[in-house]
C-alpha cells in the first residue's frame, strides 16, 4: 500500500496551488515508461484510452474519454496509451501549497539515480490521514475542462505576463472546489449504463467532425429514442446538452485555428459549421467575451 512521504493536513486558507506546466498533447500509442513525479499532474482525456500501471496494483486502471486522472507526487507509475491514433490529452503539472519553483520540464520527474526526497510536493490529507482528492474521476463536467483549457492558455502567455500566477491559481481553486463535489471513479450515478459507451463514442465523433450539422433528431434516431430522451441521456452522461457540447468543441477548435493559422475568420466559421460570419462571431463572443478578430489580435500579441 502506497504511503506518501509528505502528507500535510489540509487547512483551506493554506491551499495555494502553483502551476508548473500545462499543455494539450496528442501522443503516439505505446506502453510508456515508469516514472515518478516530484509534483502532481492532472490529465484530462478528450479522446483515446489510457491504462495506468502502479507498482502496488495488480491490474492497471483504465481511463477513458471524458475522465480525469490525478497523479500523485512520489508514486511510481507508467501510462500506457492504447492503439488510438487520435489520442488527445490535456495535462497540468502543479503543487497544492506553492512549494516548488520549476525552471525546466525535466525538473518535474525524478531521476532514478538521483532522488531528492525533499523536493516531493506535499499531498493534502484529511484529519484521519486520507487524501482529500481521489485519483480517478469519470465523466467530469465540461465546465471543469474549460477551466483547464484556460490554464493552458494562461501558461502559454508566459510567466512574464502580469497576473499569470494569480489567474492559474484561481482556476486551480475552482477545479479543486468542483472535484470535492464529485465521487472518485464515477462523478455521477450510473443511471444509463446501457447507453454510456455509445454516447461517449458519439461525443468523440463530434470532436473529430465538429463542422458536421449533428441534428438532435438524427442522433436520437441512432439510439432509437425520442429527441427529448436523447438530450437527457447525453446531458447526464457527458455533462452538458448536445447543442452546448457542440458549441464547446467548435469554440475550442476555433480558438486553436485563430491562434495557429492565418485562415480567414469567415472560412474558419464555415469549416466549423456556422452559416455565416455574423453567426460565428455571435457564438464565439458569447463563449469568449470578445470577437474572433479581437481574440486573434490578442493571441498575436502574446
Amino acid at each position: 500500500m502506497f504511503q506518501h512521504p509528505k502528507p500535510r493536513r489540509l487547512e483551506w486558507p493554506h491551499l495555494c496551488p502553483s502551476v508548473h506546466w500545462a499543455q494539450i498533447q496528442r501522443p503516439f500509442p505505446g506502453p510508456g515508461k515508469y516514472r515518478t513525479l516530484y509534483d502532481f499532474e492532472l490529465i484530462y482525456v478528450f479522446q483515446g484510452e489510457l491504462l495506468i500501471h502502479f507498482n502496488d496494483e495488480i491490474a492497471p486502471i483504465p481511463v477513458g474519454a471524458g475522465d480525469l486522472l490525478l497523479l500523485s507526487s512520489a508514486m511510481r507509475h507508467r501510462i500506457e496509451l492504447l492503439a488510438d491514433p487520435h489520442t488527445h490529452l490535456l495535462g497540468i503539472h502543479f503543487d497544492f501549497f506553492n512549494e516548488q519553483t520549476v525552471l525546466a520540464e525535466q525538473d518535474l520527474t525524478v531521476r532514478e539515480d538521483k532522488i531528492d526526497p525533499e523536493r516531493f510536493c506535499s499531498i493534502p490529507v484529511m484529519g484521519e490521514g486520507h487524501p482529500v482528492f481521489g485519483a480517478h474521476y469519470e465523466s467530469v463536467p465540461y465546465e471543469m475542462v474549460e477551466w483547464m483549457e484556460r490554464i493552458v492558455e494562461e501558461h502559454a502567455k508566459g510567466r512574464g505576463n502580469p497576473g499569470y500566477e494569480l489567474a492559474c491559481r484561481g482556476l486551480m481553486l475552482l477545479i479543486f472546489t468542483q472535484l470535492l463535489s464529485l465521487d472518485t471513479k464515477s462523478s455521477r450515478p450510473n443511471l444509463h449504463s446501457g447507453y454510456q459507451g455509445k454516447i461517449k463514442e458519439l461525443a468523440v465523433e463530434m470532436e473529430i467532425r465538429p463542422g458536421a450539422p449533428w441534428a438532435n433528431a438524427e442522433m436520437a434516431g441512432r439510439f432509437n429514442v425520442s429527441e427529448d430522451h436523447f438530450i437527457r441521456l447525453f446531458k447526464d452522461i457527458v455533462g452538458m446538452s448536445p447543442r452546448k457540447y457542440l458549441q464547446f468543441i467548435r469554440h475550442r477548435e476555433a480558438k486553436k485555428m485563430l491562434r495557429e493559422t492565418d485562415m480567414k475568420i469567415e472560412l474558419i466559421g464555415r469549416q466549423l459549421g456556422y452559416e455565416d460570419l455574423h453567426n460565428f462571431s455571435k457564438v464565439f463572443k458569447k463563449w469568449q467575451g470578445i470577437s474572433p478578430r479581437a481574440y486573434r489580435k490578442l493571441s498575436i500579441l502574446h
